[in-house]
């Protein structure tokens, strides 16, 4: 599995409007549009097996498993990502919105959640 960097620097909104002309998934890296690869079956069943695991242990605590289809934003490294599994944990509060994201907070940090 190889991902794919784009040769030019980009800006956010053309990442965004990249984002609307493929079929697959690309990630955001400081300018830099990385294509991503489509999942093995193993791959898919690993992480599958994981958030399963990983949410059992937090059933009695304020932290929740989302899946590998939440597209997050981390302010800290201007990335846009689609983590394999995200854990978020305090009360999320919606921040900001815009056409493309929305950002929430918790008690431990932030996180974006990004609708395309």
């Amino acid at each position: 599995m190889s991902l794919v960097p784009h040769k030019a620097k980009s800006s956010p909104a053309e990442y965004f409007a990249y984002l609307e002309t493929i079929e697959g998934k690309a990630e955001y890296f400081d300018g830099e549009i990385v294509d991503l690869p489509k999942v093995s079956t193993n791959h898919s069943l690993i992480t599958m097996n994981c958030g399963i695991t990983i949410g059992r242990q937090l059933d009695d605590s304020n932290c929740a498993v989302f899946s590998p289809d939440l597209h997050v934003g981390l302010d800290i490294s201007n990335a846009y990502v689609f983590p394999d599994l995200t854990i978020a944990c305090g009360k999320l509060e919606r921040r900001v919105q815009s056409q493309h994201c929305q950002v929430s907070t918790s008690d431990r940090g932030s996180f974006v959640a990004l609708d395309h």
